[in-house]
């Protein structure tokens, strides 16, 4: 009897380390490994994501500040053709500082849109300046000289010029106005890309992970419960005098 109990120690000792300890650790640990994995393979795909998203946000920012910027630049360019005309046809000093006003307002927007530094809009910023400075100059050039100081001809010629500089100035402003809103459009469908590409990531992601866990769950349970099962028919077969088992 005693050599019964030793024979089913030593059979039991055999069968425990074998199945239920090396064999469970080393499934359970590579199962949860390529879970682990595949999360961290995610987050670090959704990193490089939300940076994209966050660059596409900081260009939001710029842009927002140009075209207010661009909207005040248009109040200013309609306030310069309202007071030029009314210069030509009334005259009078308040009318002329007016004037004056106006140009240094257009300076001073347009060099606030240079420090955004819009390589895109900066050519056609640019030729406001240079059109604006001709402005500037043939409207304090007919000031000084007055109507009285200039033939028919010179004035109608400095009033021909003033105008195709404003015409030219307001198309500009118009293309400005344009490309300013085009990369605004840009940058949010950019975004909306980035998010749709981050949406479809984390669904793959998800039924992959989903798919591994159901997996890993059945491979388990056959792992967990193979060894019980051996363990539970060597025992019911040592229970029977089988001890060779």
């Amino acid at each position: 009897m005693m050599n019964n109990k030793k024979i089913m120690k030593k059979n039991k000792g055999k069968i425990i380390p074998s199945f239920l300890i090396s064999s469970i650790r080393k499934k359970i640990f590579s199962g949860f490994t390529v879970v682990i994995l595949l999360v961290l393979f995610m987050l670090f795909i959704s990193f490089f994501q939300i940076k994209n998203v966050r660059s596409s946000s900081e260009q939001i920012i710029p842009n927002s500040m140009q075209m207010n910027l661009s909207q005040d630049l248009a109040l200013h360019i309609l306030s310069l053709d309202s007071n030029i005309e009314r210069f030509f046809i009334i005259g009078g000093v308040q009318i002329q500082e007016d004037i004056i006003d106006d140009l240094e307002q257009i300076s001073k927007l347009l060099e606030s849109m240079k420090i955004q530094d819009n390589e895109r809009v900066m050519p056609i910023i640019k030729e406001l300046e240079n059109i604006t400075a001709g402005l500037r100059k043939d409207i304090i050039h007919t000031i000084e000289l007055g109507s009285t100081n200039l033939t028919s001809r010179e004035m109608n010629e400095k009033i021909i010029s003033i105008y195709s500089k404003i015409t030219n100035g307001k198309q500009l402003h118009r293309e400005l106005t344009t490309e300013i809103l085009t990369q605004l459009r840009e940058t949010v469908k950019e975004q909306e890309r980035i998010t749709d590409n981050m949406i479809f990531q984390f669904v793959i992601l998800g039924i992959l992970v989903f798919l591994l866990a159901i997996s890993a769950s059945s491979l388990l349970a056959k792992v967990i419960s193979k060894p019980i099962e051996e363990l539970r028919d060597a025992s019911n077969k040592v229970g029977e005098g089988k001890f060779d088992t």
